[in-house]
């Protein structure tokens, strides 16, 4: 399984530099909009080689790994926030991602997770969209 991760990122890696270079690394003198694609995918492509080199010297690619139902409660949660900010808009979304984050996976008390939620929330809202007017998803409703 630990194969198919590596080889996984190496091609993701491999994209996010080529596609990087298409929109272009290095413009006039600054960065271009590819900058971080290439930036992240030279990253992610060291620790895939990395990760593969070691897994050579080991020799362990036939190492079983157990997944528990709780690994993947990030995706589901990401996921249900994407949809649920196109219904109710992207900071209601992200209200509900910190507090099922907070409360089900680390595992907080409800206060401190309402507590954390609401200031982080009402943080970024000041920040983003009364400050630097940056208009996030608003919903369908």
């Amino acid at each position: 399984m630990d194969g198919v991760i590596v080889l996984i990122e190496l091609v993701v890696a491999s994209i996010w530099i080529m596609q990087g270079f298409t929109y272009g690394f290095w413009k006039k003198g600054r960065p271009g909009g590819g900058f971080l694609g290439v930036i992240f995918g030279v990253l992610i492509l060291i620790i895939a080689l990395v990760m593969g080199i070691r897994m050579l010297i080991k020799r362990d690619f036939g190492k079983k790994i157990k997944l528990h139902i709780t690994a993947f409660f990030p995706i589901f949660m990401g996921g249900g926030a994407a949809i649920l900010s196109y219904l109710v808009g992207f900071i209601i979304a992200l209200f509900a991602f910190l507090v099922g984050w907070l409360r089900f996976i680390s595992k907080y008390s409800w206060t401190k997770t309402l507590l954390i939620s609401v200031l982080f929330t009402l943080g970024l809202y000041a920040i983003f969209v009364m400050w630097l007017r940056v208009p996030f998803p608003t919903g369908v409703f």
